[in-house]
């Protein structure tokens, strides 16, 4: 280069002067280009090209009438039978999936469960008006979003699904409130004393769910009282997405399970 010739600074030499002066500014530099570049693709290509986040399955097995305002504590009763149903799958899940990204000590360490308490304290959520507290997987503090495949298998032959049980609407709105942190409201009339804390659910909000998919199969198993007639087994595959690079427990994409 000639005497006097113009240099301009590279990225690499701006993110040294920063550095010198403050590595923080450094850190909110590469925080701020990396959002800006996954909001881009977010926008203009969607999240297909960033990945599934993660995957996984839930079940259930037993009651699931349509929802209706004949017996709102019974309804409230059944909501939370599923929700705990979930969270003994959902706590599972955490444990030998997600545990690892949490930068904890290792099991071996005598501070291994003390420190796995404080993380959950820390991650979960209190339900306001209670000192309950609820650990909601997908949630907006990770910016996730899930898709959900629902699968309804019942003994009812088809033509039926729509009889009894009442319609499949209804049917989702009360699996929708199992899934989902619950409020105050939706807690009144229960032990509160029993319920686990933190209590794992699938979602902070059923806001964060950006499609669903749903379809109805017919058992050909054999059951022994009109009760097991009517239970319905319910079958949901999960697919959660990040909607930031900073998203996602740690910050990284995980593998399909």
């Amino acid at each position: 280069m000639s005497p006097g010739a113009r240099h301009d600074p590279s990225p690499t030499d701006v993110l040294g002067l920063l550095a010198k002066h403050d590595q923080r500014l450094v850190d909110r530099a590469l925080l701020a280009v990396s959002t800006a570049i996954r909001d881009l693709v977010v926008r203009y290509f969607g999240n297909s090209l960033l990945g599934e986040a993660v995957k996984f399955h839930l079940e259930y097995q037993g009651k699931l009438p349509s929802q209706n305002a004949k017996d709102r504590e019974a309804r409230r009763a059944l909501s939370h039978e599923i929700r705990q149903s979930f969270h003994f799958q959902l706590f599972r899940l955490w444990e030998q999936r997600f545990l690892q990204y949490a930068g904890l000590p290792p099991r071996s360490d005598p501070s291994f469960k003390e420190s796995r308490q404080k993380y959950l304290e820390a991650k979960s959520l209190l339900v306001k008006g209670t000192s309950l507290r609820f650990l909601p997987i997908i949630n907006k503090a990770e910016h996730l979003v899930c898709s959900l495949g629902i699968t309804l298998y019942r003994h009812q032959e088809p033509g039926s699904f729509l009889g009894a049980s009442g319609d499949l609407d209804n049917q989702l709105k009360v699996l929708f409130d199992a899934m989902s942190m619950p409020n105050d409201s939706q807690l009144q009339g229960l032990n509160v004393d029993q319920i686990q804390q933190p209590m794992f659910c699938l979602l902070e909000d059923d806001a964060l769910i950006i499609d669903v998919r749903m379809r109805t199969v017919q058992l050909w198993t054999t059951y022994d009282s009109q009760k097991e007639q009517r239970e319905t087994k319910v079958s949901v595959d999960v697919k959660a997405s990040c909607t930031s690079f900073q998203g996602g427990y740690g910050g990284v994409a995980f593998p399909d399970l």
